[in-house]
């Protein structure tokens, strides 16, 4: 009888015992999670040095997930109804979608330092037309990326007729990888701006894809500076931050915007609309948009900045600042892609053009 007593008694204690141990487990991992911010964000916009120094400054952990594309990041949101994440980076045409699908909630300008010095391209455009629900960080434009070897006799002319006129190209081409921003690029150099195709502007499109492949090497958005810096091809239709990381490296290679017009691409950060930690996401918006801090990630990834006023503190070669004042040119128009045709008419399209 002693004996189980004792027993008895012995199992109380340890069930007491572990019973503490798991409770301080619970506050601990609250207290953690209330002072922490979870990211969810696309590769190659922060460094882990600038996510550490956040942390060290402010106590606050960063928990930082990655996505591939947009099309992840909204599936994953829609799924989840944005609970779980604090932050995302969306580009401009996937602000729209997650803002219709009432997953964003709207932001206060008055809690960003630097706001009212946003390059006003970025602001009140279609897919935030009040700006309520996004804080344009970075962007990009689209143009060329050329051998300037390749070109030296007779001068590359920077208009769109240099990868859609076959009567003028005598080069090999890496031409974008993704349809959208393929059928944008053809139906705005076909018809000009516009909302929706027709299906005789469809056929007009597939057809001016089909007649540009013969010059193209490869359709590889990602791999243009590559198949420049190896001479594979002699121009590259490509987001700016490619060609000039690639620039730095390989002094033959050289972006030119095109004349007249053409896209531009923004990251920008917005708030799922479950979030309770506004003040800490400010936090590491503003340490992020500290000009130094700012600065080592326009240097390292080679995208403009949203905030012009970092440049006093970058180091950057003068080409690439002079592409950023030039999107204030008033002789250049530049758009945002959005889908022109619904998602099975682009897929087949797409699939029609590279088989």
């Amino acid at each position: 009888m002693g004996y189980f007593i004792k027993s008895i008694i012995s199992i109380l204690w340890a069930g007491a015992f572990f019973s503490v141990l798991y409770l301080s487990g619970i506050s601990f991992t609250k207290k953690t999670e209330d002072n922490a911010i979870n990211i969810f964000t696309w590769g190659g916009l922060f460094t882990e040095e600038i996510i550490h120094a956040f942390e060290e400054k402010t106590g606050i952990k960063v928990n930082v997930n990655y996505y591939t594309s947009n099309e992840e990041l909204i599936v994953k949101l829609k799924a989840t109804s944005g609970k779980g994440y604090d932050l995302i980076l969306p580009s401009d045409y996937a602000v729209k979608i997650l803002k219709e699908n009432n997953l964003l909630q709207k932001i206060d300008p008055s809690k960003v330092l630097n706001y009212q010095n946003i390059h006003p391209i970025l602001l009140n455009q279609e897919h935030d037309i009040t700006s309520e629900y996004s804080i344009p960080f970075v962007w990009e434009v689209y143009g060329f990326g050329i051998d300037q070897e390749r070109f030296m006799k007779k001068p590359f002319m920077s208009t769109w007729d240099q990868i859609f006129d076959p009567s003028l190209i005598n080069y090999r081409i890496a031409m974008l990888n993704d349809p959208i921003e393929a059928v944008n690029l053809a139906a705005y150099y076909l018809f000009g701006p516009t909302l929706e195709l027709s299906e005789p502007q469809t056929n007009n499109v597939k057809e001016l894809l089909i007649n540009q492949k013969p010059y193209v090497e490869a359709y590889a958005s990602l791999r243009s500076d590559y198949l420049l810096a190896t001479k594979n091809c002699a121009v590259a239709v490509s987001p700016s931050s490619y060609i000039f990381r690639a620039a730095s490296q390989f002094p033959n290679i050289q972006f030119v915007l095109p004349k007249k017009w053409s896209f531009i691409t923004v990251e920008s950060f917005a708030i799922p609309k479950h979030s309770k930690k506004q003040d800490l996401i400010y936090a590491f918006i503003n340490f992020v948009l500290e000009p130094e801090n700012y600065a080592k990630l326009i240097e390292k990834y080679h995208l403009f900045p949203a905030i012009g006023n970092v440049f006093p503190y970058l180091n950057m070669p003068k080409e690439f600042e002079e592409v950023y004042h030039s999107t204030s040119s008033a002789s250049h128009k530049f758009y945002y892609f959005k889908p022109l045709l619904k998602e099975k008419e682009t897929r087949n399209l797409w699939v029609e053009v590279k088989s």
